[in-house]
């Protein structure tokens, strides 16, 4: 039994396929994200997980610009301002939203705000504690961010309950390497493209 966070199938179907595809990072992915996850809050103004969802696409889309570095103050802002919207109205429609928290950390993390990015992944994992991929990245906020190294224990339980997953096997490569650990980064990046060699 699934726990559908919306009471219409097809949302829910729009919703994981945004995912899905996002999840995918080809070129297009975000976009083709975005439009789905649009589809998804027309049919279900109150889906707070799709608004999490668009906050969550439009902070990789900030964050992994091309021209990241060539916007404007104001343009990035502005960026920002609509990521804290649409986490805030997610957690209107529902507090125990964890994507919107995640979203929260991850533009926190890519505009140096070290302790508001730890608070919404601590608040995010709080919700839902088994999530490979939040642990992952508080633990990289940790370890590469705050220079705290037992911080590398929320990596290594992400990669427990997700073995599959080469984005946790990335943040584990980048949390050894800033560990300083180069050999072990190297060989955890070896699995992470024995998972997927894309």
């Amino acid at each position: 039994d699934v726990d559908m966070p919306t009471s219409s199938l097809e949302a829910f179907a729009f919703y994981m396929r945004a995912m899905d595809v996002f999840g995918g990072n080809t070129l297009g992915s975000r976009a083709t994200a975005q439009t789905y996850l649009d589809q998804a809050i027309v049919l279900d103004k109150n889906f707070a997980h799709a608004y999490a969802g668009k906050a969550l696409v439009e902070t990789y889309s900030i964050i992994n610009s091309n021209d990241a570095y060539e916007q404007s103050a104001t343009s990035i802002a502005e960026k920002e301002q609509a990521v804290r919207d649409l986490a805030a109205t997610a957690l209107a429609l529902n507090p125990e939203t964890d994507l919107a928290y995640y979203a929260l950390g991850m533009l926190d993390m890519f505009s140096w705000r070290w302790q508001e990015a730890r608070q919404n992944f601590e608040r995010a994992i709080e919700i839902t504690p088994q999530h490979a991929v939040f642990l992952s990245q508080l633990a990289w906020l940790e370890v590469c961010g705050l220079g705290q190294l037992e911080g590398r224990h929320f990596v290594q339980r992400g990669v427990v309950l997700d073995p599959q997953n080469p984005y946790v096997h990335q943040l584990y490569s980048n949390v050894l390497d800033c560990s300083g650990d180069d050999a072990a980064a190297l060989e955890v990046t070896e699995k992470a493209l024995e998972v997927d060699a894309t």
